[in-house]
């Protein structure tokens, strides 16, 4: 399952492509509830499709930041998603 695809468009600052914006925060938040909702429900598999590999590696040499790193995505959404982390990285390369 694909929660969404390139969701840095939606994200405030910069990346920020469309007229309704949401913090880092509220997006990570999203994802890891609805990770946490598919794998509580399913045997299925869960990603997002990140716009760019600048935002799902490790700063200083691979990218700006892993936006959807466990880490991240479990913070985001703690305690209410202890399962909202994702399966597989889906990165798109143009």
């Amino acid at each position: 399952i694909e929660v969404m695809n390139e969701p840095e468009w939606c994200v405030q600052g910069d990346t920020c492509k469309t007229t309704e914006c949401v913090t880092k925060q509220q997006m990570q938040r999203f994802i890891a509830i609805v990770a946490d909702a598919v794998h509580t429900h399913s045997l299925l598999k869960v990603t997002v499709g990140s716009a760019s590999l600048k935002w799902n590696a490790e700063p200083p040499t691979h990218g700006v930041e892993n936006f959807w790193s466990d880490e991240a995505l479990l913070s985001a959404a703690h305690p209410d998603a202890p399962r909202g982390y994702l399966d597989l990285y889906n990165v798109h390369y143009w």
